[in-house]
């Protein structure tokens, strides 16, 4: 996670997560975990300098919905790959 501050005051604050997938791999007989892919997710936040902490609350709130499994719009566009959302 990460903010950085424009010479404009804009507030820009990033998460980025890497989410490697495990699968039991067999070699010689020994058994090992090993990573077979990873996945990668990045979510930007670009907020203004004069934002209160009320509006970047909402934000974090909408990205919220957005993946809540009972809102099944934005998950299924990014679980399921479906569609244009």
């Amino acid at each position: 996670m990460s903010q950085t501050r424009s010479t404009n005051g804009r507030v820009r604050v990033t998460v980025k997560l890497a989410l490697p997938v495990l699968e039991d791999m067999t070699v010689n007989g020994v058994v090992r975990k090993t990573v077979t892919r990873t996945n990668y997710v990045d979510c930007v936040f670009n907020f203004d300098a004069t934002s209160t902490t009320r509006e970047r609350d909402d934000t974090a709130g909408f990205l919220w919905n957005l993946l809540h499994p009972e809102l099944p719009e934005g998950r299924d566009y990014i679980v399921g790959l479906e569609g244009n959302f």
